[in-house]
C-alpha cells in the first residue's frame, strides 16, 4: 500500500513539473519537434506543431515524396535562445542549415537545359515530368552541393493544446535551404 501511495505522488509530482515547464522550454519543444519530425518524414506530425497544411506541399507520386524526404533529411540545427516576449509568443532564434538548394537549383537548370537542347520535341508531356523529378532528386542527392545556413528568429504562440510554430518566408527559406531565396532570384 505505501509503495502504490509513493508511486502514485511521484507521478503527481512529475506531472506538476512538467505542467509548470516554462513557456520558452515548451516553445523551443515544439520547433524540435516540427524540425525531427520533418527530418523523418512523418509530415502531418510536423504540421500539428506549426501553422502549416502539410498535405498541400507534398506531391501524389513517389519521386516528388523521395525529393521532399531528400530537402528535409539533411537538417541540422543549434538552438542559440530562446526569449520569451508575454505570456502566448516565444521568440526562438536558431541557426538552420540544410543543402544549398540555391546549387541544386543551378545544378537542375544546367541539366534541364542540356536535355531539352539533346532531346527537343521526342518526350511526351509524362516522360518530361519524370525525368526532370528524376533529374532533381538526383541534384539534391549530389554529395559535392554545399550547405546553407541561416540564423532565423522563430515565432512560436501558445495556442489551445500547446505551443505552435508560425512560419515565416525567413524560416521557410532556411528549412528549404535557401530555396526561397533562390526561386526569387530567378524571377
Amino acid at each position: 500500500m505505501k509503495k502504490g501511495i509513493g508511486i502514485l505522488l511521484a507521478l503527481i509530482m512529475m506531472f506538476s513539473l512538467c505542467a509548470c515547464a516554462k513557456p520558452e522550454e515548451q516553445a523551443k519543444e515544439a520547433v524540435v519537434n516540427m524540425i525531427e519530425s520533418l527530418k523523418s518524414g512523418e509530415y502531418e506530425k510536423a504540421a500539428t506543431f506549426a501553422d502549416i497544411d502539410a498535405t498541400a506541399a507534398l506531391g501524389e507520386d513517389e519521386e516528388s515524396k523521395k525529393m521532399i524526404g531528400l530537402m528535409f533529411s539533411g537538417i541540422s540545427y543549434n538552438i542559440v535562445s530562446t526569449t520569451k516576449v508575454d505570456d502566448s509568443t516565444v521568440m526562438v532564434k536558431m541557426e538552420i542549415t540544410n543543402k544549398d538548394m540555391g546549387a541544386v537549383m543551378e545544378a537542375y537548370l544546367g541539366k534541364m537545359f542540356e536535355i531539352a537542347l539533346a532531346v527537343g520535341e521526342e518526350m511526351t508531356a509524362e516522360e518530361a515530368s519524370a525525368k526532370s523529378q528524376s533529374i532533381m532528386t538526383e541534384c539534391i542527392s549530389d554529395p559535392a552541393i554545399g550547405t546553407h545556413t541561416e540564423l532565423v528568429d522563430v515565432k512560436v504562440v501558445k495556442v489551445e493544446n500547446g505551443w505552435q510554430v508560425q512560419s515565416d518566408e525567413a524560416f521557410t527559406n532556411a528549412l528549404l535551404g535557401g530555396l526561397v531565396s533562390a526561386v526569387k532570384s530567378y524571377q
